[in-house]
This record gives C-alpha cells, structure tokens and sequence, in this order.
C-alpha cells in the first residue's frame, strides 16, 4: 500500500507523472517481498486517486477533490480506514503461502500422492527485475516431512492464452528426455475456488478497457511493439532438480567444465 502525497501546485496535467512514478516506484520495492505481491494499491493526493499496480500495468479510479464536499471528505476517511483494516490478501498478498511455519514459509500442492507441503529456503534463487512482464520468481524449498527431497518453485505470471510451461515439462519428463531437470507438479494458482489472474481477480472485473486512458509523455523504446492489455494468470511449476544460476560460476573453466560433465540443471 501507497499514499503518494502531491504539493497543491500539482494538478491534474501532472497526474499522468505522478500515476507513473508512484506505481513504478512502490511495485518495484512490493517485488523484493518473498513472496511478492500480485498487485500493489495506492492513494494519490492532493486531489484521491485510489490506484492499482500489478505485472499488467496500472489503473486509477476517478479523482475527488476532498475539500469540495462532506460526502467527498467522507469518502476519503472510508478509504484510509479500509486500507488500514483490510485483509493481507485485499492488499495484494498471496494467501495461498502459509506463515505459521516460524521463520519460514510453505506452500501446499495436491498431487497424485497426495498434499505435500513445501517448505520455502529463503532468500529466492532469482526474480525477475521488471515490473511488467511475467514478474518470474524462482525458490528453493524442500518437504516439510523430508528435507533431503529438494524441489524448486517457480511461480510467474503468464499470458493466459500461451501453452502452459508445466504441460510442456511433464511431457519431456515422461519421456525421459535427459539434461533437463524433472518435472514434478504444475498448477494454475486459485484463491477461494477461483483461478487468479489480472483481469478477474486482481482487478475484480472493473471495465478498464473502455474507460479514460492516461497518456504517459515518454516515447516507447520501441513503437512498434503492440501496448495493448495482457491478461496474465498466476502459475506454479514444481521441478525436482535445482539448479545454478549459470551468472554464478566463479570462471570460463568452470562453466565449461560444467557443460561438459552436463551438469547445468536449468530451471
């Protein structure tokens, strides 16, 4: 959650700028969070603008000026004491990690087996740095009940009309297809029954595709390439190799000697 408070000389030609660099600034640091969050919600002052952020952009209710009525100024203490009561995942958090294992954190899959419940190794192994794209997080964990048995999680927000990653691995798995790390369990992630991505769950169906949109002054890198809305859902590979992030190998000698050896686990 993020108040971003303007001086009273900003009106609403520099909105645009304060919408950019409150979103990019607060979803960039809620991104460093383990788990980080799916989305990331904002009051913009002097004139309220309650704000959304997630890995698919950003969208804004419509302003109010907090001086102009008692209906108005009412409608701002609902929206700082909602903020202030709301649950964890109103705030954007993933409830589907559990806290109550001390120091760390787990996640529960059900697989043919069974549930199984992975334990989180923290800090993560990587994360994605942008702040719009797939937002890729990538974890050590182990089962709770056996901590040789190590898994890694990757969890990352996908278009969702592509092929699913997890459907692809389990096919190389099943047929034995070596130097590549195995397959263990993929899933779309759901919240109260209901499969979490940025259209239906993040933004709960508002109508943003029609409404007013904010043009941003900077030019694109690239022109070219379309801008339009990407829905992404949330989803969970679970593999049974973990692997080295390839930056991490002290040398050129050693790189080529892990490639040799075929000792390089992707993930």
């Amino acid at each position: 959650m993020f108040w971003y408070v303007s001086s009273s000389r900003s009106r609403t030609n520099q909105r645009p700028h304060m919408l950019q660099f409150a979103w990019q600034s607060t979803f960039t640091r809620s991104l460093e969070l383990s788990p980080p969050k799916a989305l990331s919600l904002g009051l913009l002052f002097v004139e309220p603008q309650c704000s959304s952020g997630s890995l698919s952009g950003a969208i804004g209710s419509e302003s109010f000026d907090v001086k102009a009525s008692k209906e108005n100024l009412k409608k701002f203490f609902a929206l700082i004491s909602l903020s202030l009561t709301c649950n964890k995942r109103l705030l954007g958090f993933d409830p589907t990690f559990i806290d109550d294992q001390g120091p760390h954190t787990a996640i529960q899959i059900v697989t043919d087996t069974g549930t199984q419940e992975l334990v989180i190794d923290h800090p993560h192994i990587f994360r994605a740095a942008g702040i719009c794209g797939r937002g890729t997080t990538c974890w050590k964990a182990h089962l709770s009940v056996d901590e040789r048995q190590t898994f890694l999680i990757k969890d990352s927000w996908q278009p969702k009309d592509r092929r699913e990653e997890g459907v692809m691995l389990r096919d190389v798995t099943e047929n034995n297809v070596p130097h590549v790390a195995r397959y263990h369990h993929h899933e779309d992630v759901h919240v109260a029954g209901n499969s979490v991505d940025i259209e239906s769950h993040v933004r709960r169906g508002a109508n943003f595709q029609t409404c007013q949109t904010i043009k941003i002054t900077d030019e694109p890198n690239d022109p070219q390439v379309p801008h339009g809305f990407i829905n992404r859902v949330h989803r969970r590979l679970i593999l049974k190799d973990v692997g080295q992030p390839i930056w991490t190998v002290d040398s050129p000698v050693h790189l080529l000697k892990a490639l040799e050896l075929k000792d390089m686990r992707p993930y």
